[in-house]
């Protein structure tokens, strides 16, 4: 994912600094609200800037917050989260993030240290590879997957063959030596959500080994089915009631997905004791409560319920998305490839057969169809799943985005079968 540094200045968003938006390329890349979402998004905030302003004594807003965010901010941060999740959030639990990427590497710089080894399912988010094993400088370790998410037979092995190997030294403010990295719910990029079977497992795993479980929760709240509240998330499944209870889950948020990503903001949701760890952070008695004036402006809007009419708004679209893209996929992709209708989240997983090269089709649509997607193997710590394509749903509209799906279709025809 190269930069152009080709009139840097002249670029708007991040998508078109990364070449992805022109006026001919339709980029399936782009994993974020497109322009109609984030006109609502503009409304909304320029109505909770007003609201958070009129606060009496609303100046404490410009000041350095409380390190983990003001009270009642995460107060509203917590009955918003329980209303969408369906499931009880305690304002206790939560910290205030500049979005989940600063979640990951923040959370996870404050835990270990280069050259600890963490775990990683296979395929995931393909920055969050580079965010641990280059950033970070942690050994990345790729645990298979199936249907139903985490491999957790594989996992067990694979926990137990690296800890003697492990040269972290516990301590009070590191206490894990290691960490598996989730994408537990509407994965990103295969749209999946671990069964709650794998889930339970996955608790016991984390405490019989000692590890965490670091969750980037970023799309639970974008559930599909309307009759139901979406999955549990994992960090649910942490039972403080349990008798071998110490907190091994962490729950990364962010409004990026669900509001804008230039907002930079999220949360962080995890047991009391890595809240006393991220609470005395140095770069947190520095700097306070991160993005501490949009946290106020976000807490406006959830107080008076604006952001969840825009969720609900959201999730009508993308549902609408979801539905007409699995038609044109259904009707059009050919015999041998198949995908899964997500049932949440912003992405599609396409599976050619094993002998196919998405490279080669990526070029192949490039260079007759004006489309590109992302590769699977750059979703894969181990370079697998070169047969497979991530193809995002929410950043086109419907009608344009059924259309690029029909030429997907066509190209892969055209590749897979060259001669007709």
């Amino acid at each position: 994912m190269a930069i152009s540094h080709e009139r840097w200045e002249r670029h708007r968003h991040l998508f078109q600094e990364l070449g992805f938006e022109n006026n001919k390329m339709v980029a399936f890349n782009m994993g974020a609200p497109g322009f109609n979402a984030l006109t609502s998004s503009k409304k909304l905030v320029l109505k909770a800037t007003e609201q958070a302003l009129a606060r009496n004594e609303s100046e404490f807003l410009l000041q350095y917050g409380p390190c983990l965010g003001e009270y009642q901010t995460l107060e509203a941060l917590a009955k918003f989260l329980s209303q969408e999740y369906g499931d009880e959030v305690n304002r206790s639990s939560l910290m205030i993030t500049t979005g989940a990427t600063n979640g990951l590497f923040f959370l996870a710089s404050e835990l270990f240290r280069p050259g600890d080894t963490v775990f990683v399912e296979d395929p995931t988010y393909f920055i969050a590879i580079s965010i641990l094993r280059d950033d970070l400088g942690l050994n990345v370790v790729s645990v298979p997957t199936d249907d139903e998410g985490t491999d957790v037979e594989a996992l067990d092995r694979l926990l137990l063959q690296h800890k003697p190997k492990s040269t972290h030294v516990t301590t009070e403010r590191q206490p894990f030596w290691s960490m598996v990295y989730l994408i537990p719910t509407f994965n990103n990029p295969t749209g999946k959500t671990i069964s709650p079977e794998r889930c339970r497992t996955l608790i016991n795993l984390a405490r019989k080994h000692d590890v965490l479980l670091f969750c980037d929760d970023v799309y639970n709240i974008l559930n599909y089915n309307a009759s139901e509240p979406p999955p549990r998330r994992l960090f649910a499944y942490d039972d403080p009631t349990d008798a071998d209870y110490k907190g091994h889950v962490l729950s990364n948020g962010t409004f990026s997905k669900i509001l804008a990503p230039g907002i930079r903001l999220g949360w962080c949701e995890s047991p009391l004791r890595l809240q006393k760890i991220f609470k005395t952070s140095a770069a947190l008695l520095s700097s306070g409560c991160c993005n501490h004036y949009m946290s106020g402006v976000v807490g406006a809007a959830m107080e008076t319920g604006l952001l969840s009419q825009h969720v609900a708004m959201l999730r009508t679209k993308y549902t609408a998305n979801v539905k007409a893209a699995s038609k044109v996929l259904r009707e059009n992709l050919p015999e041998g490839v198949s995908f899964a209708e997500p049932k949440g989240g912003y992405f599609m997983w396409i599976v050619m057969p094993d002998s196919a090269n998405a490279s080669e089709l990526l070029e192949l649509t490039k260079r007759e169809y004006n489309l590109s997607f992302t590769l699977g193997s750059s979703a894969s710590p181990s370079g697998s799943f070169k047969n497979c394509l991530r193809v995002a749903i929410s950043y086109y509209e419907e009608d344009v985005l059924v259309q690029a799906l029909a030429k997907l279709c066509a190209a892969i025809k055209q590749y897979l079968n060259p001669k007709k």
